[in-house]
């Protein structure tokens, strides 16, 4: 059975709908107004592919622009979303997360950046590595010959 997004208390199947209704759990009220409407529409042309990744794009964008808010940054999408910005941000304003949290969020900002800006220097995205770390399985000749070494 498929995960369901439920929203307070609407079930969500749609992007639009995910973005409309987020609210930050984390951020104050007083800053979330502030930035609602640039999140929002940050999020919404990064072209989400799921309500999920939306969710999660809403996420991690609110926690960079009310960083952004405290350094006294313009909401300003060239220049909020450069290279250099989302690394300070990621170095000074998530110590409090581990690196692979740290990493997560780089990615997602990155890729958000790259698609929402035309000016701010980013450069080509990377191809992405594999995260399978299971071993690749034995071919059908391989388990034939362990059946048959076990069986002697």
């Amino acid at each position: 059975m498929p995960r369901v997004l439920v929203m307070g208390g609407t079930v969500v199947t749609d992007v639009p709908t995910a973005i409309a209704l987020y609210a930050p759990k984390k951020v104050p009220a007083a800053t979330w107004t502030v930035i609602a409407h640039f999140v929002r529409a940050c999020v919404t042309d990064s072209g989400p592919a799921s309500p999920w990744s939306a969710v999660d794009r809403m996420s991690t964008v609110t926690r960079f622009c009310a960083w952004c808010l405290e350094e006294y940054l313009p909401l300003d999408r060239e220049m909020l979303f450069t290279p250099d910005t989302v690394e300070r941000y990621v170095v000074t304003g998530l110590e409090d997360l581990q690196s692979s949290s740290r990493r997560t969020h780089r990615s997602q900002l990155s890729a958000i950046g790259r698609a929402i800006t035309r000016r701010a220097p980013w450069p080509p995205a990377r191809t992405g590595l594999s995260r399978n770390r299971l071993a690749t399985p034995y071919t059908a000749g391989q388990v034939a010959g362990y059946l048959e070494a076990a069986g002697q």
